[in-house]
């Protein structure tokens, strides 16, 4: 496995994603990604950073620009990996949903075993995690059609 160091030599970044302190030898914790969070997070060098920008750029020898964001090939926001790691651009989100695209995700999000991240919806449907939550919590046709009665 592939690794490199960073922080002036601080640290050792291993293509798995783990972080070591090369003072001490200690594995540096991860914050994992949760829905609110989006991305694994890692203090280090006296900042916090996205672990997963941090694995790619270091090991792409790449820094992504603003319209770019990191994709995960398995869909697992956790897994840093290298090798799991691709760019994708970043879009404005700005479509509108109609009620066959609102039923599909709420069969992703509660048909599943394990609930899938608002995020990864988000990001297939192209469209934000609040418009998400919306459609979760029964609120996005609804303020929909609330709005076109306005009209």
């Amino acid at each position: 496995m592939r690794s490199k160091d960073i922080c002036e030599g601080q640290y050792t970044l291993y293509e798995n994603g783990d972080i070591v302190k090369n003072k001490t030898k200690r594995k540096i914790n991860i914050s994992r990604a949760t829905e609110s969070t989006k991305y694994a997070r890692v203090y280090i060098g006296g900042k916090t950073v996205v672990l997963s920008r941090l694995v790619y750029e270091t090991f792409s020898d790449k820094k992504l620009g603003n319209k770019e964001k990191i994709g995960f090939k398995d869909g697992n926001i956790n897994n840093c990996s290298y090798n799991n790691l691709y760019i994708m651009p970043v879009r404005k989100k700005t479509t509108k949903l109609d009620e066959k695209e609102v039923i599909e995700i709420k069969q992703h999000y509660f048909t599943d075993n394990q609930k899938m991240p608002y995020q990864m919806i988000a990001d297939l449907y192209n469209v934000s995690i609040a418009t998400i939550s919306r459609i979760i919590n029964d609120n996005y046709l609804r303020k929909e059609k609330v709005l076109e009665n306005d009209t």
